[in-house]
């Protein structure tokens, strides 16, 4: 996938992103305070459906 800003263009490997969000922590995960708990919950709702295809077709995982 490749994404075009401006005069900038970013080639995007969706399946290698996805395996590296396989291995590391999620933000709830790796801190205990309320505001990392929260964000993970709080994300989904932020992003609205729009946000959150954008986010899966470059596989990254926004929590």
């Amino acid at each position: 996938m490749r994404l075009d800003f401006k005069s900038y263009s970013v080639e995007i490997d969706a399946e290698a992103t996805r395996r590296a969000y396989e291995v590391l922590p999620r933000t709830d995960e790796a801190c205990t305070c309320s505001g990392c708990r929260n964000f993970s919950l709080a994300i989904g709702d932020a992003l609205g459906k729009g946000g959150r295809r954008f986010f899966e077709e470059l596989g990254v995982d926004p929590a």
